[in-house]
Order: C-alpha cells, then sequence, then structure tokens
C-alpha cells in the first residue's frame, strides 16, 4: 500500500510489475515512505525540500525527515536560526 503523504496520486497507478508507488519529488521507497537523504517534511503532502541545514553550525546535512517543527540538523554553535532554533554554544 502507498504512503499517502509521499505518493503522486496523478502519476497514476503503482507499477504492476514491480509494485513500486508514484512518489512526490524527493521522495524514495517502494510505498514512497521517506524522504531523500538530507531532505525533509513528507508530512506536507509536497514532496520532500531540502534540509537547508547550515554548514558551518551542523554536525551533517540531514535532517528529521517528517517534522515540520523539528525539520533541523544536529548543530554545535552557530546554527541555521530557522531550522534549528537560537541556541548558541550547545549540542542537541
Amino acid at each position: 500500500m502507498c504512503n499517502l503523504l509521499g505518493t503522486d496520486r496523478d502519476a497514476g497507478p503503482c507499477d504492476r510489475q514491480t509494485g513500486q508507488c508514484p512518489c512526490l519529488p524527493n521522495v524514495i521507497g517502494q510505498r514512497c515512505d521517506r524522504c531523500a537523504p538530507n531532505h525533509w517534511k513528507i508530512a506536507s503532502g509536497l514532496g520532500c525540500e531540502p534540509c537547508a541545514c547550515d554548514p558551518d553550525g551542523s554536525l551533517s546535512e540531514q535532517c528529521n525527515e517528517v517534522c515540520a517543527g523539528a525539520g533541523r540538523a544536529a548543530a554545535w554553535g552557530r546554527v541555521n536560526k530557522e531550522r534549528s532554533g537560537e541556541r548558541v554554544g550547545e549540542m542537541w
């Protein structure tokens, strides 16, 4: 069964031979149930967006792929305020 949040409902049915669901942009998996690496916000129903983590303040480019409020990369020090809050000098 295709994931409702990650499936492109306008693209037609799943592939009869492979069972692959038609995924929205930057959504992956046979059931379209997860974001591509370094993407998040599958819950939007519009596909996944790039994490846009601050390269100077993040430990990696990966962020929480589901929750809009938690779409932040693990960070140290100066961070992207939109994605990682306004804490400075501590890791979370």
